[in-house]
């Protein structure tokens, strides 16, 4: 069990780090080579406070969102599969908005 945890949060590391640098490197593709420099640290900044944030906002849903669960005779308070929808939807809003943003973007930047 513990080999199998190991491994899959391996998978998972790797990817994220693959994903990061492929996303710097898609950046700076399409940024002109004068603001280079400034679309980097406004991407590392906006990646930070995405960091900062996300967590945070997860453990919101994570803690208001609970049911009550007996284990072994006990009441426990454990997130609701409610919480994880919470989580997965605004992840996926505030992709959304992302990704319309940058088409909007790169419609005035094409201009």
């Amino acid at each position: 069990m513990e080999i199998s945890l190991v491994i899959s949060l391996s998978i998972v590391a790797v990817g994220i780090s693959l994903t990061t640098i492929g996303s710097i490197n898609a950046v700076m593709l399409f940024t002109p080579k004068q603001f280079s420099g400034m679309s980097l640290a406004m991407t590392s900044l906006l990646k930070l406070i995405g960091s900062a944030i996300g967590p945070a906002m997860a453990a919101i849903f994570l803690q208001n969102f609970q049911y009550r669960a007996p284990i072994n005779n006990v009441i426990e308070f454990l997130p609701s599969a409610q919480s994880y929808n919470l989580i997965f939807f605004s992840s996926l809003v505030i992709s959304i908005i992302s990704i319309a943003l940058a088409v909007i973007l790169r419609h005035f930047t094409d201009e």
